[in-house]
């Protein structure tokens, strides 16, 4: 047996191991929820860009600063329908929501739209 070993009986070794775990739990839960946020961030940062796109796709027809208060009157709308303090934090059980959200305000938008049929080139409403 090697001099420097540490002999303990099973009862001494079972309280070390539950020492141990009680003190490496938090710090294990907590790298754990750091993971998850992170993954989760991630995903949730592509929810808000193609319902984005999409708007901005429909709305090609009004000038370019238009467009962007348009597209942040939506955001704003999303957010405050969807409770969330920033679109980027919009999750995958929201996605189907903030899009039927910005797709009913676009539709509307396009209904009263003055832009005559066969009409090219933008305007400023």
């Amino acid at each position: 047996m090697n001099p420097n070993a540490i002999v303990m009986t099973p009862e001494q070794f079972a309280d070390l191991k539950e020492s141990l775990i009680r003190e490496l739990e938090p710090k294990i839960k907590s790298q754990v929820k750091g993971e998850s946020r992170k993954q989760s961030a991630s995903v949730s940062l592509s929810i808000w860009p193609p319902i984005r796109d999409e708007a901005l796709h429909r709305l090609r027809h009004l000038v370019t600063y238009n467009r962007y208060q348009v597209v942040n009157a939506l955001s704003t709308i999303v957010r405050n329908s969807l409770g969330v303090s920033n679109v980027q934090g919009l999750t995958t059980d929201q996605a189907q929501a903030a899009r039927e959200i910005v797709d009913a305000v676009v539709s509307t938008m396009l209904k009263y739209s003055k832009l005559k049929a066969g009409e090219q080139g933008e305007h400023t409403n």
